[in-house]
């Protein structure tokens, strides 16, 4: 394994998916979008974690408040790795 050692802030963002108990508003998913290198966490609560949530929370929590990422860190799951998702990150 080789460390991850970003070369400045918004170069390497990590995301993942936290499965918690349904909220009263429906939620059941949490979105965690962590910058690496200030650790820098962004949260979502999602009804779902089908791609077009978790590309539009990316779209417009994050880069086009920052601007796009380098390097995004995944889990390579299927909602990850779709179509939108690589639509997203071109």
């Amino acid at each position: 394994m080789k460390p991850i050692l970003p070369h400045y802030a918004g170069e390497i963002w990590a995301v993942d998916i936290a499965v918690l108990p349904m909220s009263t508003k429906g939620n059941k998913y949490l979105f965690v979008i962590m910058e690496y290198l200030t650790k820098w966490c962004i949260t979502a609560a999602l009804p779902s974690f089908d791609t077009t949530h978790i590309a539009n929370i990316l779209l417009f929590e994050v880069v086009l408040k920052y601007s796009a990422p380098r390097r995004l860190i995944t889990d390579n799951r299927t909602n990850f790795i779709s179509e939108a998702m690589n639509a997203v990150c071109q």
